[in-house]
């Protein structure tokens, strides 16, 4: 026992900052629902519509093409068989679902109190983080780090390493709580 809480005083001296990952970790996730909310819509068969709608959320969450562009191929690469509503797809099943997980929130707020700095770290669209922020998801964090405005997602290094020099910590001074594998691989690669 006495080994243990050494071993956590020294790492507790080590780690400065504690990196959230947004969606399935400080919310519910909604991915599910969108996107069985745009296929249904838009008349997309299931067999055609994972590859173009990950290749094209990719770059959306990066930025490098807007919500009009998106539809547009993702309507075209799925052959998809009913027009766009008016009403955002991203949006509609994003707003009925949104809902905080208000224990991680509490464990990042007690974190912060701790003297711990908190970052937001999430792959995400425009849209989406501007209605995560009227409902003061990111208020209390100390950085937010978010994939359409840097240009880069998670599980990409880079995005790890941009985060880390905006925190001015080192890869081992960070500890990243993310509900995906892959995100999470590719940060111990980071260190």
């Amino acid at each position: 026992a006495k080994t243990v809480r050494t071993i956590s005083r020294i790492l507790d001296k080590m780690i400065k900052a504690v990196i959230f990952d947004v969606g399935g970790v400080l919310k519910f996730s909604t991915d599910s629902a969108i996107r069985q909310d745009v296929q249904k819509t838009l008349g997309i068969r299931p067999e055609v519509f994972n590859e173009p709608w990950e290749l094209l959320t990719d770059q959306l969450g990066r930025g490098v093409i807007d919500q009009h562009e998106f539809w547009q191929q993702l309507h075209q690469q799925t052959a998809a068989q009913h027009p766009l509503p008016i009403e955002s797809l991203l949006m509609r099943e994003y707003k009925k679902g949104h809902k905080v997980d208000d224990s991680v929130m509490a464990i990042a707020y007690r974190l912060k109190k701790q003297g711990y700095t908190i970052a937001a770290l999430s792959n995400t669209v425009a849209s989406h983080a501007e209605f995560d922020r009227s409902k003061g998801i990111y208020d209390n964090f100390d950085m937010v780090v978010l994939s359409h405005e840097v240009g880069l997602r998670k599980p990409s290094l880079e995005i790890f390493h941009h985060t880390l020099n905006q925190l001015k910590v080192a890869p081992q001074e960070a500890i990243l709580v993310d509900d995906k594998e892959r995100n999470i691989v590719a940060a111990q690669q980071v260190g």
